[in-house]
């Protein structure tokens, strides 16, 4: 499972709003209700997208990551400060 798959999933889980910047500089923002290996679906103010997950460059919380939640990420997907600094 990938940091970036983690990290929606967490923001899903958690109910928090968020803007999706998509690769071709379109930004969406919404909640995420639902979420498999490719694609998710995005919803905000009744209506709902299906967003490829190969097609997104950026993932912003509304309130930003808390740097206690970015750590947990991390941890959890296996990285950690000797990781990054040995590579």
């Amino acid at each position: 499972m990938t940091l970036a798959y983690r990290t929606i999933s967490y923001l899903r889980d958690n109910q928090q709003p968020l803007n999706l910047f998509l690769k071709g500089g379109v930004k969406l923002g919404g909640f995420v209700t639902a979420l498999d290996g490719e694609s998710l679906f995005l919803t905000r103010d009744g209506s709902t997208q299906l967003v490829f997950l190969d097609a997104i460059a950026t993932v912003m919380p509304d309130n930003g990551f808390a740097a206690d939640i970015m750590k947990e990420l991390a941890e959890n997907n296996g990285v950690n400060e000797k990781n990054k600094r040995s590579k």
